[in-house]
């Protein structure tokens, strides 16, 4: 009974490619070293693998991915199957996973970003409502030194009218001083 699982072999180059199931090549394989011949439906299995290798003898490593990365010098003629493999369906939970992780990581940017925004538009109000203050206190300024030049216009203009009912009075005082001085 198959397992479900795709096995693959790497030549020499490290070319990997799919082959037939576990237990087709384990059988094709027991049975080639048996008999030194292959007589079931897997027989172009072992002749394709002598004709890629220019008719010599051949030999087989079965293996996990990771005892496979461990062999130093591989053989060029060795047939390497790797039992372990990664399926499209793992590819793609670790994609799945790596979009999740990007995913995570830009939505923590944006808040980020969002509360750098938040706090550029609060800073931008503040600043924009100090500029209107500064507006009314400049405008307030202006009316305070309009009045007061009002004020002081008035005031110049009620001392002047004073100096000259002053001038006006010591007139009269002078007149009055005459008319005495010429009764006496």
């Amino acid at each position: 009974m198959s397992d479900g699982k795709k096995y693959y072999c790497f030549c020499g180059s490290n070319c990997k490619y799919e082959t037939m199931t576990k237990e087709q090549i384990l059988a094709a394989i027991a049975q080639a070293v048996e008999t030194g011949e292959v007589r079931d439906v897997d027989t172009g299995f072992v002749t394709q693998i002598k004709e890629k290798n220019g008719g010599s003898y051949v030999s087989f490593w079965v293996g996990t991915q990771a005892q496979y990365n461990a062999i130093a010098n591989k053989e060029t003629n060795c047939m390497y199957i790797i039992t372990d493999d990664t399926t499209a369906a793992d590819l793609e939970n670790k994609l799945d996973n790596t979009i999740k992780n990007a995913n995570i990581v830009l939505n923590e940017h944006n808040e980020k970003l969002n509360d750098l925004n938040g706090r550029v538009t609060t800073a931008n109000s503040t600043a924009d409502t100090a500029m209107m203050l500064i507006e009314a206190v400049n405008d307030d300024l202006q009316n305070v030194k309009t009045n007061a030049n009002e004020v002081l216009n008035a005031h110049n203009i009620s001392i002047n009218a004073l100096v000259e009912q002053c001038k006006s009075l010591q007139s009269q005082i002078d007149t009055c001083m005459m008319l005495i001085e010429a009764l006496s």
